[in-house]
C-alpha cells in the first residue's frame, strides 16, 4: 500500500491555493504560477515518496510534465501526468470551461506526437478550486482530426469544430473533485491517476460502506444535484435506490436529462448521474450490505437539510433507551396492547428493531422515506400523511358523524381510535420555527417553504398553527414539535377519550420557557408528565452538541383529575444519560449520569421581567448625543439602534433570561450597544441589573467544568421570591452581585478618551462608573510611576458611582476579599500603564478610571506586556480563585430561592 502524505501536508496545499484565490486582484498572471507550484510540489510530493524516479519537465511550453518510474516495472515509466492549471475556471459548474482545457490538452498532445516524443498518459486539470483527471485515450481520437493545428494551445477552443465537438461529446464528462469541499480527499486523485496509467485507463470504483455513507451522498449531491438541497429527501431516495441497483431506476432512453424512478420522472443532468457512478460502485452490494445501506440511510440526510425542516433521525441506540423507558411505565408487553402510531417516521427509525407490534401505523410527510423504508416491519400500516395538516376537519364534528365521512386516515387507524382502543402516539417530531434571516426557497413535492437560516419563515404556518393562534398561545403556535402535541390532544378530544391516551416524542424542553407557558398551562391540566430522559443532540449524527433532546411521557389524566386553570406549574425530574464504549467490549451502551429537575417558570416570570419592572426614564442620554462601543470599539458592519436614557451609568445587554443565552449574549458596558436588545442601567435600576447579570453568569463556570452546559442550556433564571428580597441578607446577596459584576466574564466596563466614533469627526469621553478605586488613590499612583496622562485626567472628576456606592456598603468576608485582590492587583499593574498605553493606545489605560476589563487587556491578553504577565501571574491565579469562590456562594444563594 502507498504512503500517503500527512494531514498536514495536504493542508499546506490547500493554503497555497488559498493565498492564490486571495492575491488574484494584485495579479492574475502571478496568482496561476501560484497554483501551478502548489500542484508541482504535492504531486512531486506523493509520487517521490513511493515511486523510485520521478522527474518534472515543461516541454512544449505546457505547465509540467511528471514521469515517474518503478524498478519493479523493469524502469519502463509507470506514469507520464501531463498537468494544465488554471487559476478559477469553475471546472465543476461549467461544461464549457472543461471542453476548453481539455482542447488545449488535446492541441499539446498533438505537439507531442508531432515532434516524435510519447505521448502523456494521464492528464490533469486543476485550478484553486477544482481538479479533474482523464486518460489520454479518451481523447486520442482527436488527434487524427482535421483541424488547424497551427492555433495555440492556449487558444484552442477557438478552433469552433473541435470545440463543438467537444461538447457534443457525451463520453467525454471526467470527475470533477471540489478541493474545497470537507469530504475532499487529495489521495483519491493519486489513486485514480495511478489506476488510470496503469490499469488501461481502468479505475476501480469506490465501494460505498457504513464509513463513507453519508460523503458519497453529500458527492451525490454536488456532482448531480449540484449541491441542491431543496429537494433532499427525493435525493436520498434517487441515491439510495440508484447505489442499491433497483431494475426500476434508470436514464430515460428518450429523455437524456430525465431518470425514470419507478412511477416518477425526475429531471437532472444525465452525463453528472452517469460520471458520479462512474466513480462509486452500483449494483454491487450483497444483501447484508444492502440491508446496512438502507438501515443507516437516516445518515444521509444532509446537516443543513436538518436545520432547513427540522428534522432529526433518532439513532438506534436512543429508540432501544425509548422502548425500554415506556416498559417501565406501560409493562414489558405494551407493543401487543396498544395500538402504536408513530406520526412522524422517517425511516421508522424508531419502532423498525422490534416486531411484536399487535397493531402499527406509520406515517410521515416525505413519500420518499416510506420507499426507503419499504422492507421494515411489513405487517405496519404505513401511508404518506401530513400531521399538522390533513383530515382537521374530522375535529369540527361529533363522533357520530366523524364515523361515516371519509378521511386520509387509514380505515383501521379510524375505526381504534372511535373505539377508544388504547393508544400510544410514539415519535420524534419535527422541531423549527421562523426567525428573521434571508430566506431561500425549498420545497417537497408541491409544498413550497421559505427557509430561513436555522428555521423556516413558512414551516409553521399550518392548519394546526391557525387553530392554536385562534386560542392566542403566542410562541407555541411557530414550533412544529408544539404543534404536533396540539394535534395529538385535539385526536384525544375528538374522539372522547379519558385514559389511556399516551404520548411519547422526543421533545424539547417547552415546559420550562415562559414563551410557552399559556400553552403549557392548559396543555398540562389534563396531561400528567410521568418520567423521561434527556441525551446530547450531539447522539444525532451531524447536529450539534450544545443542546440536549429530552424523551418525554405524557398521560391524558381523566377529568376528574383534571389541573384547575391558573394553578403554578411545577418543575419536572428526569434522567440525564450519555453513550459510552464498553471497555472489554467495545460495544456501545446507555449510562444514568444524573438526575436532573427543571422548574417551570410562567410568563412574567424570568429574570429579565423582574429587571424591566423598574422604570426609568424615557429621554435620551445627553439628548441623544452618545457614542456606542462594544467596550473599546463599535463591530464592523453594525448599524445602531435603541435609546440610551438619562441618568445613564452603563449599558446591560440582556436576552431573555435562559441559561443559553447567559455567556456571549450578556454582558455589561459602560456606552451605549449597538442594537438595542437590553436596558439602560441607571441609580434606579442598579441593584437589580447587577444581581440580573452576576447570577446568570455564576452558573456557566460550574456547567462548563462538569462539560453538562447542554443539558441545563434551556433552563431559565427566575425572578428573586418576595421573601428572598424581604430577607435581612438580600442585600449581601445583592452586594455579592455587584462586585462580582464588576469582574466577571462579560464585564465590559470601560473608561474612553478622545473615542471617535459614526464618522462625524466628533470624539467623546467615556466615564466609567464602575471603577472600584478611590480617584485619590490613582492620582497617587500616576505620580508615583510618572504617567503625568492619567494623574491630569483625573484632575477635577468625581468618583465613580461604584466606588461611592461600596464605600455605604458592608460586603461579606468573601466579596471583600475579592474587592481588595482586584484592587491591589490594578495598584501593581499601574507600573506598566504608561509603557502599554504608548504601544496600545486603543485600550486606553491612560484614563484614570480604566476598568478592569483594560487591566486585563494589558496584563493578561495577547495583546499584553509580557513582563507584565509575568509579574502578575500569581496575582492573577490569586484573583481568579476569588473570584470563582465569590461566584458559587451567589449560585449557593440563588438555588436556595429556585431562582435557577
Amino acid at each position: 500500500m502507498n504512503q500517503r502524505l500527512s494531514q498536514k501536508e495536504i493542508k499546506e496545499f490547500s493554503a497555497r491555493l488559498a493565498d492564490a484565490r486571495s492575491q488574484a486582484k494584485i495579479s492574475g498572471q502571478e496568482a496561476e504560477k501560484l497554483v501551478e507550484g502548489a500542484y508541482h510540489d504535492v504531486f512531486l510530493r506523493y509520487f517521490k515518496r513511493n515511486y523510485d524516479t520521478v522527474k518534472l519537465t515543461a516541454p512544449h511550453q505546457t505547465d509540467g510534465l511528471i514521469e515517474v518510474g518503478d524498478v519493479n516495472l523493469f524502469a519502463q515509466i509507470a506514469i507520464r501526468l501531463l498537468i494544465e492549471t488554471k487559476f478559477d475556471l469553475r471546472l465543476s459548474v461549467s461544461k464549457g470551461n472543461r471542453c476548453k482545457v481539455i482542447a488545449q490538452l488535446i492541441y499539446y498532445l498533438k505537439k507531442f506526437e508531432q515532434s516524435g516524443d510519447s505521448l502523456p498518459n494521464v492528464l490533469l486539470v486543476g485550478d484553486v478550486n477544482n481538479m479533474f483527471v482523464l486518460y489520454t485515450a479518451a481523447v486520442a481520437a482527436y488527434l487524427q482530426n482535421d483541424y488547424d493545428w497551427t492555433i495555440a494551445p492556449s487558444a484552442a477552443y477557438k478552433e469552433e469544430k473541435l470545440f463543438g465537438e467537444l461538447l457534443n461529446d457525451k463520453n467525454l464528462s471526467p470527475y470533477v473533485y471540489e478541493i474545497r469541499s470537507p469530504h475532499f480527499d487529495l489521495h483519491y486523485v493519486f489513486s485514480s491517476i495511478e489506476q488510470l496509467a496503469q490499469n488501461g485507463g481502468v479505475i476501480e470504483k469506490i465501494k460505498v460502506g457504513d464509513e463513507i455513507l453519508l460523503k458519497a451522498f453529500l458527492e451525490f449531491q454536488r456532482v448531480v444535484y449540484k449541491g441542491i438541497v431543496a429537494q433532499t429527501k427525493e435525493q436520498m431516495s434517487v441515491f439510495v435506490l440508484s447505489l442499491l441497483g433497483d431494475a426500476d431506476v434508470y436514464l430515460h432512453p428518450n429523455k437524456p436529462n430525465v431518470l425514470k424512478v419507478r412511477e416518477k420522472e425526475i429531471r437532472l443532468n444525465g452525463a453528472d448521474y452517469l460520471t458520479y457512478f462512474s466513480r462509486y460502485d452500483k449494483s454491487n452490494y450483497t444483501l447484508d450490505e444492502q440491508k446496512r445501506i438502507t438501515a443507516i440511510a437516516d445518515r444521509l440526510i444532509a446537516e443543513l437539510d436538518r436545520r432547513f425542516t427540522g428534522d432529526y433521525w433518532t439513532p438506534v441506540l436512543w429508540a432501544n433507551e425509548a422502548h425500554n423507558l415506556i416498559g417501565t411505565e406501560l409493562g414489558a408487553d405494551w407493543r401487543q396492547k396498544y395500538v402504536v402510531w408513530d406520526c412522524a417516521c422517517g425511516t421508522k427509525n424508531l419502532t423498525r428493531d422490534y416486531h411484536d407490534f399487535a397493531e402499527l401505523y406509520c406515517s410521515t410527510l416525505h413519500p420518499e422515506e416510506l420507499e426507503i423504508a419499504s422492507d421494515y416491519n411489513p405487517k405496519a400500516t404505513t401511508f404518506q400523511y401530513d400531521f399538522l395538516n390533513d383530515d382537521i376537519a374530522l375535529h369540527k364534528y361529533e363522533l357520530a358523524e366523524v364515523a361515516i365521512r371519509g378521511w386520509k386516515l387509514p380505515p383501521a387507524l379510524l375505526r381504534a381510535l372511535i373505539a377508544k382502543k388504547p393508544v400510544v402516539l410514539f415519535t420524534n417530531p419535527p422541531y423549527g420555527q421562523p426567525t428573521n434571516a434571508t430566506a431561500v426557497t425549498s420545497g417537497t413535492g408541491n409544498k413550497s417553504r421559505q427557509i430561513v437560516g436555522g428555521g423556516e419563515r413558512g414551516i409553521a404556518d399550518t392548519e394546526i398553527g391557525k387553530l392554536m393562534r385562534q386560542e392566542n398561545f403566542g410562541h407555541a403556535t411557530m414550533e412544529l414539535c408544539t404543534q404536533f402535541i396540539y394535534r395529538a390532544q385535539l385526536l384525544a378530544k375528538t374522539f372522547g377519550y379519558e385514559q389511556d391516551f399516551h404520548l411519547l416524542f422526543y421533545s424539547v424542553n417547552f415546559l420550562i420557557s415562559p414563551n410557552f407557558s399559556v400553552f403549557t398551562e392548559q396543555f398540562t391540566r389534563r396531561f400528567k408528565f410521568q418520567q423521561g430522559f434527556m441525551f446530547n443532540a450531539g447522539e444525532f449524527h451531524g447536529t450539534a452538541s450544545t443542546w440536549g433532546v429530552l424523551f418525554s411521557h405524557f398521560a391524558l389524566q381523566p377529568r376528574k383529575k383534571a389541573v384547575a386553570a391558573g394553578k403554578p406549574l411545577a418543575g419536572f425530574a428526569f434522567t440525564v444519560k450519555e453513550s459510552f464504549a464498553e471497555k472489554l467490549t467495545g460495544e456501545i451502551a446507555v449510562r444514568n449520569v444524573g438526575r436532573q429537575i427543571s422548574k417551570t417558570v410562567p410568563k412574567g416570570g424570568n429574570i429579565r421581567d423582574w429587571l424591566a419592572e423598574i422604570k426609568i426614564s424615557a429621554a435620551a442620554y445627553r439628548g441623544g448625543d452618545y457614542p456606542r462601543a462594544n467596550g473599546f470599539n463599535l463591530p464592523a458592519g453594525k448599524q445602531p439602534c435603541g435609546v440610551y436614557r438619562e441618568g445613564a451609568l452603563g449599558y446591560l445587554q440582556i436576552i431573555g433570561g435562559s441559561v443559553k443565552k447567559s455567556g456571549k449574549d450578556l454582558f455589561l458596558q459602560s456606552t451605549m450597544n449597538y442594537a438595542d436588545h437590553g436596558v439602560t442601567v441607571t441609580a434606579a435600576n442598579f441593584a437589580r441589573a447587577m444581581a440580573a447579570f452576576a447570577t446568570r453568569k455564576t452558573l456557566l463556570p460550574s456547567l462548563a467544568e462538569k462539560k453538562s452546559l447542554w443539558a441545563r442550556e434551556k433552563d431559565v433564571f427566575r425572578r428573586p421570591s418576595e421573601k428572598f428580597q424581604q430577607a435581612a441578607d438580600w442585600q449581601n446577596f445583592v452586594n455579592d452581585c455587584v462586585v462580582y459584576g464588576l469582574f466577571c466574564a462579560g464585564a465590559n466596563m470601560t473608561a474612553l478618551r478622545g473615542f471617535a466614533y459614526g464618522g462625524n469627526g466628533k470624539k467623546y469621553d467615556v466615564k466609567n462608573e464602575f471603577f472600584y478605586l478611590a480617584k485619590k488613590d490613582v492620582e497617587k499612583l500616576a505620580a508615583k510611576n510618572h504617567f503625568i496622562e492619567s494623574e491630569r485626567d483625573a484632575a477635577g472628576d468625581a468618583e465613580s458611582f461604584v466606588y461611592s456606592y461600596l464605600q455605604s456598603q458592608k460586603l461579606s468576608p468573601v466579596a471583600a476579599a475579592l474587592l481588595t485582590c482586584a484592587r491591589d492587583y490594578t495598584r501593581a499593574a499601574f507600573r506598566f500603564r504608561g509603557e502599554y498605553h504608548a504601544v496600545h493606545p486603543e485600550y486606553h489605560l491612560l484614563a484614570w478610571d480604566a476598568g478592569w476589563l483594560q487591566q486585563y487587556k494589558m496584563t493578561q491578553s495577547q495583546d499584553a506586556l509580557p513582563a507584565a504577565k509575568a509579574a502578575l501571574a500569581n496575582d492573577y491565579a490569586d484573583f481568579k480563585r476569588r473570584l470563582r469562590v465569590l461566584g458559587d456562594q451567589i449560585l449557593a444563594a440563588a438555588e436556595a430561592d429556585e431562582m435557577i
